[in-house]
């Protein structure tokens, strides 16, 4: 059947084909991480056949953002997956959401399960 959700919080056209892969019919691609100038190529005429939903989330003001890139440019966040404290499947997804609210974890990864084939929109 595919995800009623799926949140992409890096955009780009490989995660975007994933997600586009892993959506239900009438489901709905919520773009929340992006960068200016970033442009997308996708099959719009199969994601309009199948009645994509796509949304967009911004969560930082201006002022956050900048805050945010200049502690992230430093030497000490070199490696931005340095922030990734824990790497779980998607089963045990509800764990990491329990680390996280528990101050245990920084950021969790969840690895998705293979999606299902996209139904051919002819």
């Amino acid at each position: 059947r595919g995800a009623d959700v799926v949140i992409l919080t890096v955009v780009n056209d490989a995660v975007l084909e994933t997600a586009l892969k892993c959506v239900r019919d009438g489901g709905t691609i919520l773009l929340f991480g992006g960068k200016p100038g970033a442009q997308l190529s996708f099959a719009y005429w199969d994601a309009f056949l199948r009645e994509i939903n796509f949304i967009t989330s911004y969560s930082a003001t201006p002022d956050g953002l900048r805050r945010a890139m200049a502690i992230l440019s430093t030497d000490s966040y070199a490696s931005l997956e340095q922030l990734v404290s824990h790497a779980l499947p998607l089963e045990e997804a509800h764990t990491g959401f329990d680390l996280v609210h528990k101050g245990q974890a920084s950021k969790v990864v969840v690895l998705g399960a293979t999606c299902p084939p996209t139904p051919d929109p002819a």
